[in-house]
This record gives C-alpha cells, structure tokens and sequence, in this order.
C-alpha cells in the first residue's frame, strides 16, 4: 500500500484515526467551592481488545457545586494504558430541579509521547439551586488495571453495558463523540460509527 495516497497525499493532516480509540463508561463525584476536587471510576476498552479498570482524582477550579454523575468518555488513544498518568481535562455541565448534563474535553499524553484527546458526556445529579450552571477546569491523575484476564463471558457483559450507554444516548451526541476523535474527511463525505457486537469498533462509511 502506498501510505502517502492512502492518507489522501497529506500524511501529516489527513491522519487514518480507526484503530485508535478508547470508550469508558463510569460515575464521576466532585465537589466545587472555587477550589474543585473530585474522584471517579471507569469501565475502559479500545478497539484493540483491551479492557480494565480506570481510576481518577482530580483537582482544579470550578463554580461552586456538589454532585455525583455517570460518565461516557471517548477518547483517540491507541491502548486503555496510554490514559495512565496526568491530564487534564475542562467543561461544564446545567442543572435543572437537581438533574444536570454537561459536556467535557480531555487532553493528555500518552506514554510514547502522542497527544491523546477526546471527550466526555456526563448526567447525574447536582445539590445546587433549581436553575444553575457551573464550568470548571481540573488537572487528573489517573491509573488503568488490566482486566484482560476476565473471561469470554465477563467481557461480553462489558461489552454490553458499553452498548447500552452509548446508545442511550442522543443521536447527536453520540456522532458528537465519534467526530471528536474519528473526524470525517475534508470533503465532509465520510460518517463514523460505532459497533458493539463482536466486539467495540468504530466502523466509516460514505453519507
């Protein structure tokens, strides 16, 4: 294969991202008085077959708020082991009666140097006022256990939670996600997807 036409003549843009994700699904608790400090725990896989366990603290600036929430985040790093380490991570969230949803950017480094990016969506429940809106921005320092010695079973259970959170979801916020680490080509031609039977994979095809 000729790698310089397959990445459209451009290697150093047009960059070929499929292979290249992560997807964790988790709970996220944090409290914010200006100074903002929090912990969480996800579920991770990649596409290459990898599974574990991610565990976070975080600690940054935020609007004052206090909450626990689930979390979907996506991300464009090769392995679940290249979210080890120190990132960081911003966005912000609106709460309604209690009920808030928010959005977030992740960034980082994975151990060969590479950028890692992505992002999150997260909902839950905030002990604010009835109407409040709060951003925030924090530094995390996180570790990934394997769990690649679960069985066959356990891993199509994961699996399928996997499944059921992302598609519970919005379909706008689900391509939102996809975009953010499978982006379409320059002509805007390509639509990014993803699967979950057989295993996690992001699949492009023509719109």
């Amino acid at each position: 294969m000729n790698w310089y036409v397959y990445c459209d003549a451009n290697p150093l843009v047009n960059v070929d991202w499929l292979g290249l994700a992560t997807i964790a699904v988790g709970g996220d608790a944090a409290a914010a008085f200006l100074l903002k400090v929090g912990v969480s725990g996800q579920l991770v896989m990649d596409l290459n077959g990898n599974i574990g366990a991610i565990l976070s603290l975080e600690a940054g600036g935020g609007t004052p708020s206090v909450g626990a929430v689930w979390t979907l985040a996506m991300t464009n790093a090769e392995r679940i082991f290249d979210l080890s380490g120190i990132g960081f991570s911003c966005g912000g969230s609106v709460s309604v009666a209690g009920a808030s949803g928010g959005v977030e950017f992740i960034s980082g480094t994975a151990k060969d140097g590479t950028n890692v990016t992505g992002g999150m969506v997260v909902w839950g429940y905030s002990a604010v006022p009835p109407l409040w809106a709060e951003g925030h921005g924090q530094f995390t320092a996180s570790t990934v256990v394997s769990l690649n010695w679960i069985g066959e079973d356990l891993k199509k259970e994961a699996i399928d939670i996997m499944d059921k959170a992302f598609n519970s979801l919005p379909i706008d916020v689900q391509e939102a996600l996809l975009n953010s680490i499978v982006p379409t080509n320059k002509k805007g031609l390509t639509k990014n997807k993803i699967t979950f039977t057989g295993g996690v994979k992001i699949e492009s095809a023509p719109i």
